[in-house]
């Protein structure tokens, strides 16, 4: 999480990035990899300007704002990207509070989502097109407004990144949910398969005994050494605290080196 004041802000506190006098370009660049960031008091009048270092820290090696994480997201490569609004919708704030820090609607939040996500919750869904589709073909356009490729109009090419995240949910750190896994030693005889392994256990920190979360709403998958992962199961560790255990069984017999098993763990509801 990066808390910063408005980006013109002179003051303690305010944010700047020098720019270069002949190309207009940034001559630094930020990483925010999967990190969110709170603008305070920034205001709708400093959007183009935000929307501009986007535009110039997409591209590879680009300078400006950038997420190098959003290539390497387990939501899948091309799907995440970084967001930018003001913390108002006209009737209401988008949040009362991101990543735990309170936020106002004069606040401009940039966030780690998936691209389409315009309302925030996580997922792309039909409510998102809708609101996509009454953009479409608009000019001078911003995030929420179809505009994922931060160059001022919604057309085409936003179209095929949104239709790319269609469907996939991205629940993590930035939705105040956050998986915490715990990988487990796997023993193995030579020459044969192992059945029914436990892998690892993980808990949800969104998943409480007061307001339960089922087994169904997760996702595992395992690689057995190969780099294929394979689908795993989740089920309940029966403790009532909210967590879970992952087993899986290997598709071959197991080595006498040692594997690197790697269990991936995602919530998917």
């Amino acid at each position: 999480m990066i808390v910063v004041g408005p980006l013109l802000g002179t003051g303690a506190g305010g944010f700047s990035m020098d720019v270069d006098p002949v190309t207009g370009k940034p001559t630094a660049t930020l990483d925010m990899m999967d990190n969110d960031m709170i603008l305070q008091g920034a205001g709708a009048a400093e959007l183009p300007i935000l929307r501009d270092l986007l535009f110039s820290g997409r591209p590879a090696g680009g300078t400006g704002l950038r997420s190098s994480d959003a290539s390497t997201s387990p939501s899948g490569p091309g799907h995440t990207t970084l967001s930018y609004a003001l913390n108002d919708t006209s009737s209401a704030a988008h949040f009362s509070t991101v990543d735990g820090v309170p936020v106002t609607t004069t606040d401009v939040v940039v966030r780690y989502c998936l691209f389409g996500d315009f309302n925030f919750d996580g997922r792309v869904n039909a409510t998102d097109y809708q609101r996509f589709s009454g953009f479409y073909g608009s000019q001078q356009t911003f995030w929420e407004s179809g505009d994922l490729t931060y160059d001022k109009r919604t057309n085409s090419s936003d179209y095929q990144l949104f239709q790319g995240a269609f469907g996939q949910t991205m629940i993590g750190p930035n939705f105040e949910r956050t998986l915490l896994p715990v990988g487990l030693p796997v023993t193995a005889v030579e020459g044969q398969p192992l059945n029914n392994a436990t892998l690892a256990t993980f808990t949800d920190t969104r998943n409480t005994p007061g307001s339960p979360t089922t087994s169904a709403a997760y996702t595992a998958s395992v690689s057995w050494g190969d780099g294929i992962f394979r689908p795993a199961t989740v089920n309940s560790d029966g403790l009532g605290d909210g967590g879970y255990v992952v087993t899986g069984s290997s598709p071959f017999p197991m080595s006498n080196h040692d594997a690197l098993i790697t269990t991936m763990i995602q919530y998917s509801a």
